[in-house]
């Protein structure tokens, strides 16, 4: 049976990461690069710096990214929807954001099918 999370002492590592990406696609406007190095850094920091411990973070990065952003695209649509009186939107808005939910949610585990 596979995991839907990443084991608990990547969690704080993986936060951090996040955030990273965030603050430095936001500066630099490049999101995939900066997951691709931040993947890179984490890999290194945590232990030896392989392929396969690469592609673990890759992913579960990738992941917490989807999932976050699957989050803010749900509220923000409903909110946004709920102001402006428009069920559309409100519906779109949540279909999207399940969408990039269930999306990050694959990605962590195929991070996980990685790691084991």
């Amino acid at each position: 049976m596979v995991a839907l999370a990443p084991p608990r002492k990547y969690w704080l590592p993986l936060l951090a990461g996040v955030v990273l990406v965030i603050l430095l696609a936001v500066l630099f406007y490049i999101p995939l690069l900066w997951s691709l190095v931040v993947a890179a850094l984490l890999a290194a920091m945590t232990g030896r710096l392989t392929v396969r411990r690469y592609f673990m973070f890759l992913f579960w990065l990738l992941g917490a990214e989807f999932v976050f952003v699957g989050v803010v695209v749900a509220l923000g649509g409903t909110l946004a929807g709920i102001a402006a009186f428009n069920a559309m939107f409100v519906a779109v808005g949540l279909v999207l954001g399940i969408i990039l939910i269930f999306i990050g949610v694959v990605l962590f585990v195929i991070g996980n099918l990685i790691a084991d």
